[in-house]
């Protein structure tokens, strides 16, 4: 075969390999439901729109992205045929090579969803797009808990064994995905430095933030006696880090770096106060909607301090999101902190010996409750964005030194 040929079938061969990536997604996508594992069919059908996405809009198919990173998505469907054929159960969650291969799977998937995002109004930074790709991939492993206990077929029935299996699953694609955003950071040559703010000065300057943080302290403290009295050290410690994490937005408020809104104010200190409350009383073990409604809540305020964090960042021109975009932003960021909280709450549960988890099932529902928090929050963010604007929040905020200190890191 002379050059001319050989060439010709190079160029016959790249173009049939994009049909033949959709062909193995869509055969991934019914492989999926043919074992009813919803999650993996609803990545796969993902995966497959995503891919198809850039040619409907007058691009090439899979748009920019190598063709590398739709065959990685297609890993765990092979690895589960393969391993079918001898006598094993496809999408074993007890292996931790298939651990391995699906985490790859779902952050090529999470980095052709944020390419697809250059094809809407959405304008990010290099640098926001490589950490909001972990924040999406981490997300899309929180989402996977209840997906498949609810959605998987057989509901009630999960293809987690028990909560070490589902923690450890959780736990090594973490640090997976941490390995991989690290290794894009570096390639990209981003680095991640922050600056010292021009002087400022400590001081009393806003009472209404100030009083609620004082009124939710007086409940904590009289929690933390409770604690005392009845010599729960768990549950005084809780009080003492709630204490904390109240007077934090204060503290930076008073060292004149931001000044959080009120109503944010306001819905931290309710999640500090219902979370210490439950831990004191004892409702986390007898009342069985009690963590649902905690976790509800904290969604809201993890919501509100990332609303306010998005709309500081646009003004900044790291980038523009719509309003009602911000229903997707907030749910993934939720959601990503939910996962993040989950690792936090098993890793002191065997370390240090507390109770913050009470296996699968309560696991599964803490990432549900947050998942219906985030998308309720979401909406409620796109509405307050689209009601009061974002021009000129950081001045709204006070945030001119905080801005100061992320500039270059973001």
């Amino acid at each position: 075969m002379n050059s001319t040929g050989r060439t010709s079938l190079t160029i016959r061969i790249s173009q049939l390999l994009p049909v033949a990536l959709i062909l193995l997604l869509a055969i991934s996508a019914i492989y999926a439901i043919s074992f009813l594992n919803f999650f993996w069919m609803f990545i796969a059908i993902t995966a497959l729109v995503v891919s198809v996405i850039p040619g409907l809009k007058g691009g090439t198919m899979f748009g920019a992205w190598n063709l590398w990173v739709p065959a990685i998505i297609s890993g765990p469907y092979v690895l589960g045929f393969v391993s079918y054929e001898f006598g094993f159960e496809p999408f074993d969650l007890k292996s931790p090579i298939f651990w391995v291969i699906g985490s790859m799977a779902l952050f090529s998937l999470s980095i052709m969803l944020m390419g697809t995002l250059t094809l809407t109004k959405v304008r990010l930074n290099t640098s926001f797009t490589v950490i909001f790709t972990f924040v999406l991939y981490e997300a899309l492993l929180a989402m996977q808990g209840p997906i498949d206990l609810y959605l998987n077929g057989h509901i009630g029935t999960s293809y987690f064994e028990d909560n070490m299996v589902l923690m450890g699953y959780l736990i090594v694609c973490s640090v997976i995905g941490l390995a991989l955003t690290a290794v894009i950071r570096t390639r990209l040559g981003l680095i991640t430095l922050f600056q010292r703010p021009e002087k400022g000065s400590w001081g009393f300057k806003h009472k209404d933030g100030f009083w609620t943080t004082v009124f939710f302290t007086l409940l904590l403290i009289s929690l933390i006696i409770i604690s005392q009295i009845g010599r729960n050290g768990y549950s005084l410690w809780t009080g003492v880090i709630s204490i904390l994490l109240m007077w934090t937005p204060q503290a930076l408020d008073m060292g004149g770096l931001i000044r959080l809104p009120h109503f944010v104010i306001i819905i931290i200190g309710l999640s500090l106060f219902l979370n210490s409350f439950g831990v004191v009383t004892g409702l986390y073990d007898d009342t069985f909607w009690w963590d649902k409604l905690t976790h509800i809540i904290s969604g809201f305020a993890v919501a509100a301090i990332a609303t306010v964090a998005l709309l500081i960042l646009q003004n900044m021109n790291k980038i523009s999101v719509p309003p009602y975009w911000y229903v997707f932003f907030i749910f993934i960021i939720v959601m990503f902190f939910e996962a993040t909280w989950e690792i936090i709450e098993f890793v002191l549960d065997n370390t240090v010996g507390t109770s913050m988890q009470y296996g699968k099932m309560d696991t599964v529902n803490d990432l549900m409750s947050d998942s219906i928090s985030g998308i309720v929050a979401g909406a409620g963010s796109a509405y307050y964005v689209k009601r009061n604007g974002s021009e000129d929040y950081i001045a709204r905020c006070e945030a001119e030194r905080m801005c100061q200190i992320f500039d270059s890191s973001l």
